[in-house]
This record gives structure tokens, C-alpha cells and sequence, in this order.
């Protein structure tokens, strides 16, 4: 089958088994995390890309997302830039919403993530590249990137991009995690972890405003 025909295929299935829902007027996603939902001024803002940083707890932030989108009754996209995804780390009930598109590398990450944000029909999706190398990442050409915001913009979806360390040139907003993890989380409660996450959110746009003006 030619990828054209593929792609086709794929884009009608979308469309049918995640129809467009109305679109909310909030203009943002709540992470179903009070600390970085402040920072964020209510969530994760729609028709943008926000960037997470951390060295760990990021997981952490998916679950709890995942979570929040089986609340809302809504339908989320977890691009997966290296397969590292553990679906036993959350409820099967919100695996009921969600689209796992597992990728080997972070150029088909990238690239599935393109077409996912053209269709429209996601409130939320996610590209999780915590997992792939350095080599990978510094491959992504900055071109990429504002290639990604410029297909999200007119949406109402809010774009999640889960890194390790900040490389989104084109993020409108980049969170550092600051929340620091021994081995004794391992017995704590997953919601005890999740308050200790710690955010620190910078308006990029605002910055680049205030520079400009």
C-alpha cells in the first residue's frame, strides 16, 4: 500500500473513532496537577505547544494527565518517542481514551505528531521524547518545531512535549519540574509524589513581547 494511501486511511479513522467534540472556551487543558495548573494560569494552553523539563517526575505528569482526560470524558494522543510507555501504570479506564502511537525513534515521533495535530480531533496530545538519545534529538531541526506550532495554532488542541532537557524552540510556555525523587518514593502514595512535583513556568511569548516592545 502506497504511505500516501496509508496516511488517507489512517486520517479517517481518526475522524471516526475520535469525532470532533465542541471545543471548550477555557484555553487550556487542566493537568489535574493544582501546582503546575497555577503555574500554567489554569492549564496547559490550547493551540500551542507547552514543553516539560525534568529529569524525573515527568512520568509522573502523564499519569496524572491521562487520569484528568478520563475525567473530562475526553480523548488524548500519547505520541510515544521510544515504546517506553507502561499502560500498567493507569487505570484501564483511561486507557479507553487514549491513542498510543508507539515510535522507534524521535523522527517518526515528530513526524506522526505532524499528522495527528492537521486532523484536529484531539483535545490533547502528547510527545514524549524523555526516552530517545541526544543524537536523536539534536537531529529535530528547529524548523520542525515551528512547523509543529503553526499546524496547532488554529486548533483547540493543547500540544505536550515531555523532554529531559529544553529543546523546543517554538514553545510558548516551557515548565521545569523541580520536584527531586530517592528511592524511598517507591513506597509513598502516587498522589503524594505528584504534589511534591514542583513548577516553575516561563511565558515565552510574554518574554519575547516585552524584548520586541
Amino acid at each position: 500500500m502506497h504511505p500516501r494511501q496509508k496516511i488517507i486511511e489512517l486520517r479517517e479513522l481518526l475522524a471516526e473513532k475520535y469525532p470532533q467534540q465542541e471545543v471548550k472556551t477555557c484555553g487550556a487543558f487542566p493537568t489535574g496537577v493544582e501546582e503546575i495548573d497555577q503555574a500554567l494560569s489554569g492549564g496547559l494552553p490550547q493551540g500551542a505547544i507547552t514543553e516539560v523539563t525534568s529529569a524525573c517526575g515527568g512520568g509522573l505528569l502523564l499519569v496524572s494527565l491521562l487520569q484528568k482526560v478520563e475525567q473530562a470524558r475526553a480523548f488524548v494522543a500519547l505520541i510515544d518517542g521510544r515504546d517506553s510507555f507502561d499502560p500498567a501504570t493507569v487505570k484501564k479506564c483511561a486507557l479507553r481514551r487514549l491513542l498510543w502511537v508507539r515510535c522507534h525513534s524521535a523522527e517518526l515521533a515528530v513526524k506522526a505528531a505532524d499528522l495527528l495535530l492537521r486532523d484536529g480531533n484531539l483535545p490533547l496530545a502528547v510527545l514524549d521524547l524523555r526516552s530517545n538519545t541526544r543524537e536523536e534529538l539534536r537531529a529535530i531541526p528547529a524548523t520542525a518545531w515551528y512547523r509543529l506550532q503553526r499546524v496547532v495554532e488554529p486548533t483547540a488542541t493543547a500540544f505536550l512535549v515531555l523532554t529531559r532537557k529544553s529543546l523546543v524552540s517554538s514553545a510558548r510556555v516551557k515548565l521545569q519540574l523541580e520536584g527531586h525523587f530517592t528511592l524511598d518514593a517507591f513506597a509513598q502514595r502516587q498522589a503524594d509524589l505528584t504534589k511534591a512535583l514542583g513548577a516553575h513556568a516561563t511565558d515565552v511569548s510574554r518574554i519575547q513581547v516585552r524584548q520586541f516592545a
